[in-house]
């Protein structure tokens, strides 16, 4: 299914559960703007685009990507409805910030929701495109190549199960192999 830039941006701002303004603040704009972007009366600059992507945590091309996303929000079930798939995380953490520490890594609240959010992915795999989502702090960047490093250490470093390992490590093998 195709999918436009306003249909997007509202699918990703009520997944965060963001009304208009709360979304405008978190990317920096107006709220007069974005529900002109939002409603497709106004094509957004470069700048804006990526003000938006920041806000939701995705790469700025995924925002003009056409196909259909599968948006992250909080539970397990999923939810179907308008054409669209919304995938839900489970409660739980896979990993505390506090097992991280142990380690000697600080994180921070919004990294440590990051990567139990790319720890559940790859261990329940959503069908389609998907794109991960987190309500970001005010003084908690995210760096998510971090992320990805601290998955990695998480992987290696035995602090998942043995099964949960193995079917992270497997869907992570099957995303590399079809960049390949």
């Amino acid at each position: 299914m195709v999918v436009s830039l306003p249909v997007r941006l509202r699918a990703l701002r009520a997944a965060r559960g963001w009304t208009l303004e709360q979304a405008a603040e978190e990317a920096g704009l107006t709220p007069d703007n974005l529900s002109k972007i939002e409603k497709g009366h106004r094509k957004p600059r470069v700048s804006t685009l990526s003000k938006l992507a920041d806000a939701y945590g995705v790469a700025p091309e995924e925002l003009l990507s056409l196909e259909e996303p599968v948006v992250a929000g909080k539970d397990e079930a999923s939810q179907e409805g308008a054409g669209r798939t919304v995938y839900r995380f489970g409660d739980g953490p896979e990993v505390t910030a506090e097992a991280l520490r142990e380690h000697g890594i600080e994180v921070n609240n919004s990294e440590i929701i990051l990567l139990n959010q790319y720890i559940h992915l790859h261990k329940h795999p959503p069908k389609g495109i998907h794109a991960t989502g987190y309500v970001r702090k005010e003084g908690e960047p995210v760096d998510r190549e971090r992320v990805k490093t601290l998955l990695a250490y998480v992987l290696a470093s035995n602090m998942l199960t043995e099964a949960e390992r193995g079917a992270v490590r497997e869907t992570i093998e099957q995303e590399l192999a079809a960049t390949s």
